[in-house]
């Protein structure tokens, strides 16, 4: 399973963002991240992208982490967070089929 987060912050909230970044725990063993991904650093606007892959059967708990990890963020001002999640065309035809 994927969970795809995008981030974004006015440019002025970059120092509060970064401090909050720099502080945040490891992902557990059986989450794979990556990124994030920065674009619009010359901008108004900033956007981060990461990944989250995880086991299905993982999912509480990296729904938890993955949330845990976003609400640290929620003191700076202005942001916007979007986790998404995304299933594989196989997954997505076996949930269609039952």
């Amino acid at each position: 399973m994927i969970r795809f987060v995008t981030m974004t912050f006015p440019a002025t909230s970059a120092k509060n963002t970064m401090d909050t970044f720099l502080n945040l725990p490891k992902a557990p063993d059986f989450i794979s991240h990556m990124g994030p991904w920065v674009s619009g650093m010359a901008e108004d606007r900033v956007k981060t992208v990461s990944i989250f892959e995880f086991d299905n059967s993982k999912e509480k708990e990296a729904s938890d982490y993955i949330k845990g990890r976003y609400d640290s963020f929620l003191g700076v001002p202005e942001i916007n967070i979007n986790i998404e999640e995304w299933v594989s065309v196989d997954e997505a035809i076996k949930m269609l089929e039952t």
